[in-house]
């Protein structure tokens, strides 16, 4: 992933790597490198561009008070408001959220605390604190206890499976004194937010696993590159799969699983929330997904589709995937294509006779014998991916 933190951020296009060439012709807080990140920024930028430059025409009620950005429960959308901030008895800076009922009782440290935008490996010239009542990664399980959010769904209604009830974000950095402050808000604050919103929301899908009712099968999912970047986990997971939702053809071609007698159904998964505006991650695409290349080594590159996403594989035949299995078929496949490396296009066709399925049980015992720590069984103990 591209490195951006000895750049100046606020000089840095919100969408990208780039280095900001223009502004919002609005609220002048938002750069850009060109106006297709713009366009890409618009329908989240617009929830706040113009409420922005209302609220800058208010004047500030009082020295104490700060702009934040509320997401009420029982409002529209999310809205910037003036807050006064007070000091406890611990010198701690505690927002005075009096006037918003549905955020009382607040603990006076943030529930939250964003120092960076993962999306962008940018790390936040100044923090943003939350307040408010949400999913916390440290409590996977915990139930809801609030209201689903109406406001975000401004933005995103699948946000609402992290939001439980309102929740308020200001601004916070430490100074030379290294007490803690407060500065106000604006509408790259508020993208920085919905950002680390959406991957919090990609952390809950990772973590927490539906419960299948029904038939199901075993399977794997298959993380593209931007997902893996953003739960830095296993890229690869085993997974209840319903049988009921099993495509009937396969959506991502697997050339060596077809070689070898064991058939594999490819399902393209929904994009996660942090990649719906966005393309590129890192300077590379964020929907690039390595299955495609690695099985298919005699394919033409250009001529597949080389960023399905996530994906789910799962066996045409019904049979469960293991884990152990799709590895043993990745390890083959690269085998393959370095063999192929330097063999000329015509003569390929030769070379394709030589793996077969008897060659990959012979290959597949092998491996799971050399790499039986790695995979956490005695290979032995791997039964067959023919006799399952």
């Amino acid at each position: 992933m591209a490195d951006t933190t000895d750049r100046d951020p606020a000089l840095l296009c919100i969408m990208c790597d780039n280095s900001g060439a223009f502004s919002c012709s609005g609220c002048h807080t938002m750069r850009f490198c060109s106006r297709a990140c713009q366009k890409a920024d618009w329908p989240l930028h617009k929830v706040v561009c113009k409420s922005f430059q209302a609220h800058s025409k208010v004047e500030r009620p009082g020295e104490n008070c700060i702009r934040a950005i509320v997401f009420d429960e029982d409002e529209d959308e999310p809205r910037f408001v003036w807050i006064a901030c007070e000091r406890d008895v611990e010198d701690r800076l505690v927002p005075q959220l009096y006037s918003f009922p549905s955020l009382l009782p607040t603990a006076p440290a943030p529930l939250l605390v964003f120092p960076d935008n993962k999306l962008l490996n940018r790390k936040l010239p100044k923090k943003i604190g939350v307040w408010g009542n949400m999913w916390d990664v440290r409590y996977p399980d915990a139930p809801n206890n609030g209201l689903k959010n109406k406001s975000v769904r401004k933005v995103d209604e699948e946000l609402t499976d992290v939001i439980f009830g309102s929740i308020i974000a200001l601004g916070m950095y430490r100074d030379a004194d290294n007490r803690i402050q407060s500065y106000d808000l604006g509408p790259l604050e508020f993208r920085h937010i919905i950002d680390n919103l959406r991957i919090i929301h990609r952390l809950r899908v990772y973590l927490l696993k539906k419960t299948v009712t029904g038939p199901s099968v075993k399977g794997i999912q298959w993380d593209c590159h931007g997902d893996a970047s953003l739960c830095q986990g296993e890229t690869r997971l085993s997974v209840d799969v319903p049988v009921a939702s099993l495509p009937s053809q396969s959506e991502v071609p697997s050339w060596i699983a077809d070689q070898i007698g064991v058939p594999l159904l490819v399902q393209k998964l929904p994009p996660a929330l942090a990649w719906r505006d966005r393309k590129m991650v890192g300077g590379e695409p964020c929907m690039h997904n390595s299955f495609v290349y690695t099985m298919n080594p005699f394919n033409d590159d250009g001529a597949l589709d080389h960023c399905p996403g996530s994906i789910l594989i799962t066996r045409k035949d019904g049979k469960p995937l293991l884990k152990a299995h799709l590895m043993a078929i990745e390890i083959y496949a690269k085998l393959m294509r370095d063999d192929m490396e330097d063999v000329h296009p015509l003569q390929r066709e030769t070379y394709k006779a030589a793996y077969t399925r008897e060659n990959f049980v012979t290959f597949s015992k092998v491996w799971a014998e050399e790499n039986a720590d790695r995979l956490g069984v005695a290979g032995e103990d791997i039964p067959s991916i023919y006799d399952i």
